[in-house]
């Protein structure tokens, strides 16, 4: 795998190498923008699989929430459904 220091994955900048794991998979040391630092497997930064510390899934689930709201007020509002 190639040197990813200093590189930038969403949230995420990569900050050194920090060891392997069980299976021999490098993993990286990365600071998130909230400040956190985390350890994080290769494959999964340059795959989009990990994005933050997690600091952001709040905030995704939040939204997917609000979404899936809007989404139910839309089906009700068409089928005849009145608010209020």
């Amino acid at each position: 795998m190639p040197n990813l220091v200093n590189n930038q994955y969403g949230e995420l900048t990569v900050l050194r190498a920090d060891g392997r794991t069980k299976h021999g998979h490098l993993q990286w040391l990365c600071s998130c923008s909230c400040g956190a630092t985390k350890t994080i497997v290769g494959w999964s930064l340059t795959s989009g699989g990990t994005r933050s510390c997690g600091c952001k899934h709040a905030e995704h689930l939040a939204e997917t929430r609000r979404k899936q709201a809007e989404a139910g007020i839309k089906r009700k509002a068409a089928s005849g459904w009145k608010l209020g």
